[in-house]
């Protein structure tokens, strides 16, 4: 029993990491220095876009993406960085490192199940 609320429990808080990681990212905007912490509109797996200085050659390169037209809702901003920087990078490197996880353990599962390691 305690082993299956273990894994509804673990399951509940991947699939609110993942959504916050699909849906949230950190936008430097063309030309400025502030780190925009955003909640977009749709999912994406990259986290952060920054588009560089304001030239033609950026501006032709992100021109009609979200990023660029501002599609997104601006949580947090900063020049500095957003407050909460380095909490934010922390759970996104904290999915990564679960995601990995789950990944060994479904191969080794798979490895195991066809005899090919004991």
């Amino acid at each position: 029993m305690r082993k299956k609320l273990r894994t509804i429990l673990f399951s509940i808080i991947y699939v609110l990491l993942t959504v916050v990681k699909m849906f949230t990212g950190v936008v430097v905007g063309l030309g400025e220095p502030t780190y925009s912490l955003v909640a977009k509109t749709y999912p994406t797996i990259k986290n952060t876009w920054s588009m560089g200085e304001e030239n033609a050659v950026n501006i032709a390169r992100h021109q009609g993406t979200w990023y660029y037209e501002k599609d997104y809702w601006l949580l947090s901003a900063n020049e500095n960085g957003f407050s909460g920087d380095f909490s934010y990078y922390l759970l996104i490197l904290v999915w990564w490192l679960v995601t990995l996880l789950i990944f060994i353990k479904v191969v080794r599962f798979l490895l195991s199940k066809y005899n090919i390691i004991v």
